[in-house]
């Protein structure tokens, strides 16, 4: 190989190493230019998820304390009674003045008569039908889905007196659970036993009257209490018990807490 040929291959090897090296330094920095635009996409993509995470979060505490605060101001609002006895008399007594009151068929023989008396059962019965018409129609009472019992006619007219009456019993006497309840207005019925009633009852009485008391025939003598004062608790079932007349123009109002023993063989099914 002459001088010149040997320059000649130098000179195209070496350009031929200069090429290569420039394409693979060119394939070299695309690549890397390609991983970088990937890697700074991921890390944006990354950033924005991150982002979206922390909103999230804040919103659900946000609506979750919003929740909290709503349930806290309705329940504020919700609640009738304030838990002191006498002052909850006295929103009781201004609830039974706004309820018109009538004697059920099964008390009107005890009724001793004054104007606006009477004796409601709150609840539940087993009597399908409220009444007949002219034509002989019978008028059905709303039912409850749950026990299959019918509704009595005033828990059809005030269904929202239910609640207040479980909000009283909770504040004054939470250990008793009862089913029913009967209200009473300037209604002093005779010596009776509750036949139908399972366990004890709860009395309350509310109002300005004199005498009106109740009276319980235990161990061969007579009590005499003012429900007024505490919730009187005696069974019903067992003791014989009745109402003294009142002695003034004053209105006696009272509501008898109990458990039937047909509502509780319905519920227990």
């Amino acid at each position: 190989m002459g001088t010149v040929e040997f320059i000649q291959t130098v000179i195209y090897s070496c350009l031929f190493l200069f090429i290569s090296l420039y394409l693979v330094i060119y394939i070299f920095y695309y690549l890397l230019s390609y991983y970088l635009i990937i890697y700074y996409i991921y890390r944006i993509i990354y950033y924005i998820y991150r982002i979206i995470i922390i909103i999230t979060r804040f919103i659900t505490i946000f609506i979750i304390v919003n929740l909290y605060y709503m349930d806290q101001t309705e329940e504020a609002e919700e609640k009738v009674f304030t838990g002191e006895w006498y002052s909850d008399s006295a929103i009781m007594l201004e609830i039974l003045n706004q309820i018109t009151f009538y004697c059920g068929s099964d008390r009107k023989r005890m009724l001793y008569t004054k104007p606006g008396a009477g004796s409601m059962l709150y609840g539940t019965t087993w009597r399908g039908h409220l009444k007949y018409t002219p034509d002989g129609k019978q008028v059905l009472r709303d039912k409850c889905p749950d026990t299959g019992l019918f509704k009595t006619k005033i828990y059809s007219e005030y269904p929202e007196l239910k609640g207040i009456l479980k909000e009283y019993s909770n504040l004054h006497f939470p250990d008793f659970e009862w089913n029913q309840c009967q209200l009473n207005k300037d209604f002093p019925c005779p010596p009776h036993l509750d036949s139908d009633n399972v366990g004890e009852s709860v009395l309350v009485a509310f109002g300005h009257y004199l005498d009106g008391q109740t009276c319980i025939w235990r161990d061969n003598k007579i009590e005499k209490h003012d429900a007024r004062d505490k919730p009187l608790r005696f069974n019903g079932s067992k003791l014989l018990h009745w109402v003294k007349p009142i002695r003034s123009e004053g209105t006696r109002y009272s509501i008898v807490f109990f458990n039937n023993a047909y509502g509780l063989k319905k519920n227990n099914k």
